[in-house]
């Protein structure tokens, strides 16, 4: 897991590499390998 937090206004840079939003309460950004099966 990798989370990060992003500057007003850029969460859709981090987006396009598989960062979601966290929660409003919790600002930032965070990404969650999968594991395989």
């Amino acid at each position: 897991m990798i989370q990060l937090f992003a500057a007003a206004n850029k969460s859709g840079f981090y987006q396009k590499f598989g960062f979601e939003e966290r929660p409003e309460a919790a600002p930032g950004m965070r990404w969650v390998k999968e594991r395989d099966a």
